[in-house]
């Protein structure tokens, strides 16, 4: 009777536990939590009235535990979801060990304080006392002021299917839960056998009974008061194996022990083991899991603590009356010691760039509640980059539409007309765009396509469009709000505007996004138990996946590589550059912004940085008579890189052998034709000499008519579609005109 008492109050957990959580993800979490207690207290009243009344019966005790389990599966995953919600991000370990503390000592004070009350006064006092507390609790819930959750707006059906996608992006999660479901089902097992080992191979009776529990609760107090005292999040899955391992190992001395006075000591480390293993779960879960998951991630949580334990007890009572208890004990210390063995290699791997990005894709767009979060991630950043807040950041949603004309607002009063002309015509005459291409259209287009969450760094704010995915919604505001906390720290409109050159300004670009999405990294895997600094191998996935192509962005895919190349290099090769540095300096944070790299060689090559390699100069051709200047610039290597292979050619080992290039472009004052100047300098002659042969395959691929007409070692001269064109070498440098009169 006891064991099916024990089954209908845990039961509904493991039956209900996950729907319990879509709740709590529905519905205000403290209105939950006031209707359950609410439940709990009637239940205990009502219990308290049979017993006195003398009309109780064994079927009430089964019907009320019933209801007391119902209550339970929604009242778990309500209440622990709320812990985040009454502390902070910094102190939830020690918020998740006091509840565990409390809930222990309770264990061990309970019982206690129950065997004094019906020696007093019966039992009934026992269930009126137990109603009367849950007054305090109630009053308590109503007291409390808690920050407004965000709320789910979904069927049910498809917020099970974003819980599933969530575990299945985040292995993490996954194998903690895992974790913690079988090592509950051990426990239990050995905790449903010990009135055997009190009784029958101690001879204790129900002294040795209650020993063993408290031993057990003494045990789980000692541990959860140990995890209050870790302040480092990245530890806490490594705490979870090692505990795991401690409780097996806990379990397989206790099945085997001779003396009763070895079994109390095994009881204790294992009800220590467990506690410190739940409690290191349920901190590393609410970090991880986005606060509109909270309520479902949770909810499995419970089920595996609560809802695990009718499994495990009738799992290992079976076995033990097949094997005996001894057997049986050794059994779930065995299935302990396995698990934690076998998950631990799998939990070490399982931060894997999904993980880092949270790309769970939920279905609804961004929100005002995303807009509430922003202080919360912008302390968040702030504790990364050790940066502090100077003011706090404003932040507003914003439309398609009014990302539009934004955009186009942008352009016209910061961009100069003419100039976006000039640089068209560069692009086109290299051979990086072709004859109809349209510079500013496919800027803005380009813009508005890829745009998810901006700061704009001289209205200083932050603007989310509202069609943005929640799921994304904290790792782009971790984004976007590293750019704000180096605004304020370095001012990025004056970092930009000190670059040396469009290649400088290019590298330091790259600083900027770099670091931002090396914070963004650094965000999502300390909320999954570890460091960028600590794991190269999280950095390179995050590259890898940084490079990744994307048909979800139709115009990114369809502009010229040289674009695309220039929009994504700051993110993919920034955040290389980044990793490299921190792998060096402990502050690497502040390092890159206040001695930035100066070309887009030392981005590519952090040796080149560290080794304060600056890129040579170099001049074009002087203008020729009759001609005027539109505009002039520096290349870079990573120029040179895109433009070779933008016609397929084999050069990666010669570009890698650039130092320096400058370009000039023309316009002869009578025709208004075009004149392209440029110069590059190399490492060496030979490599000088081997760009002279690799430019004219450029010339040669992008141009319908092309003609050498006079070749030497050192000088080429020829026309094409352009006019002229001569090429020369000068020691190592290589100096080009394209677009001379062909008379």
């Amino acid at each position: 009777m006891l064991g099916l008492v024990s089954l209908f109050n845990n039961l509904p957990m493991l039956l209900l536990g996950v729907w319990g959580g879509v709740v709590a993800d529905c519905i205000p979490r403290r209105r939950i939590v006031l209707v359950t207690q609410s439940v709990f207290l009637v239940q205990a009243a009502f219990l308290a009235w049979l017993v006195a009344s003398g009309q109780v019966r064994v079927w009430h005790v089964y019907v009320l535990g019933i209801l007391f389990g119902l209550a339970n599966a929604f009242d778990i995953p309500a209440r622990q979801a709320m812990l985040l919600d009454m502390s902070s991000e910094e102190d939830l370990i020690s918020a998740v060990s006091l509840n565990s503390l409390t809930f222990n000592l309770a264990r061990i004070a309970g019982p206690a304080l129950g065997g004094f009350t019906i020696g007093l006064w019966g039992e009934a006092w026992c269930f009126a006392l137990n109603a009367l507390s849950f007054g305090a609790v109630l009053l308590g819930l109503l007291r409390m002021r808690l920050p407004v959750a965000p709320r789910m707006q979904r069927p049910a059906r498809e917020a099970i299917r974003e819980l599933i996608g969530f575990l299945r992006e985040s292995p993490l999660a996954a194998r903690l839960l895992l974790l913690c479901a079988l090592l509950n089902v051990g426990f239990s097992g050995v905790f449903v056998l010990n009135p055997f080992f009190a009784e029958d191979l101690f001879h204790r009776g129900p002294a040795g009974l209650g020993a063993l529990t408290a031993a057990m609760g003494i045990g789980a107090v000692v541990g959860t008061y140990l995890l209050a005292a870790q302040r480092n999040p990245a530890a806490l899955p490594r705490v979870s194996i090692l505990s795991g391992l401690l409780l097996g190992a806990a379990l397989l001395v206790f099945a085997a022990s001779p003396r009763f006075e070895l079994s109390l000591l095994a009881m204790a480390l294992a009800g220590g083991a467990l506690m410190r293993q739940n409690a290191a779960t349920n901190s590393t879960l609410q970090r991880s899991v986005p606060p509109r998951l909270r309520g479902r991630v949770v909810a499995l949580f419970g089920t595996t603590v609560v809802g695990m334990a009718p499994i495990g007890a009738a799992l290992f009572a079976a076995l033990a009356r097949v094997s005996g208890v001894r057997l049986a004990a050794a059994g779930a210390g065995l299935l302990c010691a396995l698990t934690a063995a076998l998950l631990s290699r799998r939990l070490r791997s399982a931060t894997t760039l999904a993980t880092l990005l949270l790309t769970f894709q939920p279905g609804w767009a961004a929100s005002q509640d995303l807009l509430k979060q922003v202080d919360f991630y912008l302390k968040a950043v702030s504790r990364i980059t050790g940066f502090p807040v100077s003011r706090p950041v404003p932040a507003a949603l914003m439309s398609r539409a009014e990302l539009d004309r934004y955009l186009a607002g942008k352009m016209r009063s910061e961009v100069d007309t003419s100039k976006i002309e000039s640089e068209e015509t560069v692009l086109k005459m290299f051979g990086f765009a072709p004859p109809d291409f349209r510079l500013k259209q496919t800027t803005l287009d380009l813009l508005g396509e890829q745009a998810a969450a901006f700061y704009d760094f001289k209205a200083k704010k932050l603007f989310v469009l509202d069609h943005v995915q929640d799921g994304l919604g904290p790792e782009l505001l971790v984004h976007e709000l590293g750019h704000a906390l180096a605004d304020q720290r370095f001012g990025l409109a004056r970092f930009l505007k000190r670059a040396p050159d469009d290649d400088g300004a290019l590298a330091r670009m790259a600083v900027m996004e770099g670091q931002a999405m090396w914070l963004m990294g650094e965000h999502a895997a300390g909320l999954a138990g570890t460091s960028l600094r600590q794991s190269p191998e999280l950095v390179k996935r995050l590259i890898e996946a940084d490079a990744a192509g994307d048909d979800s962005h139709p115009v990114l895919n369809s502009v010229p590589l040289y674009m695309r190349e220039s929009l994504l290099f700051p993110y993919a090769q920034g955040v290389r550059f980044q990793a490299a540095v921190c792998a060096r300096h402990e502050d690497c944070l502040s390092r890159v912004f206040q001695s930035p790299p100066v070309s887009s060689a030392q981005v590519l090559h952090p040796e080149l940085y560290f080794a304060g390699v600056q890129p040579e100069t170099v001049s074009p051709p002087e203008r020729r008579r009759g001609y005027r200047r539109r505009v002039s610039g520096s290349l870079g290597e990573i120029d040179l890189s895109i433009l070779v292979r933008t016609f397929r050619l084999e050069a990666d080992d010669l570009i890698e052998a650039f130092r320096g290039g400058a370009y000039r472009l023309d316009e002869n004052r009578k025709s208004r034709d075009p004149l392209l100047a440029h110069a590059s300098v190399w490492n060496n002659e030979a490599a000088a000499q081997r760009w002279m042969a690799i430019y004219c395959q450029v010339m040669e691929a992008k141009w319908k008519r092309f003609a050498i007409e006079n070749r030497g070692p050192d000088r080429i001269e020829g026309s094409g579609d352009r006019g002229g064109f001569v090429l020369r070498r000068q020691g190592r440098s290589v100096l080009v005109e394209e677009g001379l009169p062909l008379h």
